[in-house]
């Protein structure tokens, strides 16, 4: 809300409890002075609240009165914490002795021991996320294992930064391949950093300083300040008509120069085939029955595992089929051509025809945050228009179809693109 006389904000400070937002009975003001935000509490009566916000401002505005001395005024409860944080006796608070205290205190700010153990598993995942994320290794999940902790239990907690909330969101990027994964990455994100947050709140930082811990002040650390992402739930906007236009009028062009990339993109805008689908893909995995051509994805294939451990089958287009045949060139199996490098990722590194694809891809128009993936979303959007929403979920590896009309611009690709699919379109358009 905004004071009445000098229309200042108030507000209650926001927080997630059992997957619902709530606020907090105590009223806030914040001002800025010479770089510096502090923020003070004000009381549970709106009121009250707004004529101490008008009080602390004017105090401020006098050139003379320092944030300190605002601090000491108007928030003395805080000076006696920063007093204490600064006493020679107190400890510095490592990550292990926090846990160890909310563990142990959360009744004492209204959570059940579940959550207060949730909280903290999600604290130790953001840890381990940001740390494999910062090594620039894979992060190996170690589900049910037994995780040894204490290299992070002996970090002081203001070694938690900015950059380990977003190390913790890049690695759970790292590892979403198409828009629906992307989507899901996001949402495990924010759940991840407002568990570990929680951790921090109010109570419990009021709680580690009470018993002698030097923690740091929560107005200003940056660690708390990182951003959730918002629209997690958003379905995928279909891409401009003539950017699909453009690319797949190219095609030929791309073709000639770089028949692997070519190939990688059929598989990908024809077939629905993830990145690692596509690496993996076989001629011997495709069915041609009476002119009717399956391609036949197996629940398991040597070291190849698809998403879920569960394979499908995808009905391709007979002249999809009969173009790529006629390009084969060698007598490997694999349809995309080239060593391990070439078609797979290796220690997080694109597949080789992925990275040169890329930058054919956005030279055409498309823009967005995983350009080859975005050819599936394409293939959905025209599978929908042409065999229904049934067929695209069950082709596409939906277990649901909602996924798909969630995940993906269903029924909203132009009839007239619809050529590319059906033929190759060049003598429709």
């Amino acid at each position: 809300m905004r004071t009445k006389k000098w229309g200042l904000a108030v507000y209650q400070q926001a927080y997630q409890y059992r997957g619902e937002l709530k606020y907090s009975k105590t009223w806030y003001y914040t001002q800025q002075v010479s770089g510096k935000r502090v923020a003070f509490p004000l009381g549970m009566i709106a009121t009250s609240a707004c004529k101490l916000a008008e009080s602390i401002y004017l105090f401020l505005a006098e050139p003379s009165n320092t944030v300190e001395e605002a601090v000491a005024k108007f928030n003395p409860r805080k000076a006696e914490r920063v007093q204490h944080s600064t006493d020679c006796k107190a400890t510095p608070a490592t990550i292990g002795n926090v846990i160890a205290m909310y563990l142990q205190g959360f009744k004492g700010w209204d959570i059940t021991k579940r959550s207060s153990v949730d909280n903290v598993c999600k604290l130790r995942l953001l840890l381990r996320r940001a740390e494999a994320e910062s090594k620039g290794e894979q992060f190996v999940s170690m589900q049910g294992a037994s995780i040894d902790y204490s290299r992070f239990d002996k970090l002081p907690v203001a070694s938690l930064t900015l950059k380990s909330v977003k190390d913790m969101q890049a690695s759970f990027l790292a590892e979403a391949e198409d828009v629906e994964e992307e989507l899901r990455a996001k949402r495990n994100a924010n759940s991840v950093y407002q568990g570990a947050r929680s951790v921090f709140a109010e109570q419990p930082m009021e709680h580690y300083e009470a018993q002698g811990l030097k923690v740091p002040d929560r107005a200003t650390w940056q660690f708390l300040s990182g951003r959730l992402y918002k629209k997690t739930n958003r379905r995928k906007v279909m891409s401009e008509k003539s950017v699909v236009q453009k690319t797949f009028e190219a095609l030929p062009e791309l073709k000639v120069s770089d028949p692997n990339a070519y190939r990688a993109f059929m598989v990908a805008a024809h077939c629905s085939l993830r990145r690692n689908e596509m690496g993996y893909l076989k001629w011997s995995w495709f069915r041609v029955q009476d002119d009717r051509i399956a391609l036949e994805i197996p629940d398991a294939d040597g070291d190849f595992r698809p998403k879920g451990q569960k394979g499908r089958r995808i009905i391709v287009e007979n002249w999809v089929y009969r173009d790529l045949l006629a390009m084969r060139s060698s007598k490997d199996d694999y349809l995309v051509e080239g060593d391990e490098v070439e078609r797979l990722s290796i220690n997080r590194k694109p597949p080789a025809v992925v990275a040169r694809l890329t930058p054919w891809l956005k030279a055409q128009g498309v823009t967005e945050r995983l350009p080859y993936h975005n050819l599936r979303s394409w293939w959905f959007s025209a599978k929908v228009k042409l065999d229904g929403l049934l067929a695209a979920s069950q082709q596409g590896g939906h277990e649901d179809p909602k996924t798909t009309s969630d995940s993906y611009a269903d029924n909203e690709m132009p009839d007239e693109l619809l050529a590319f699919w059906r033929t190759n379109g060049k003598d429709q358009l």
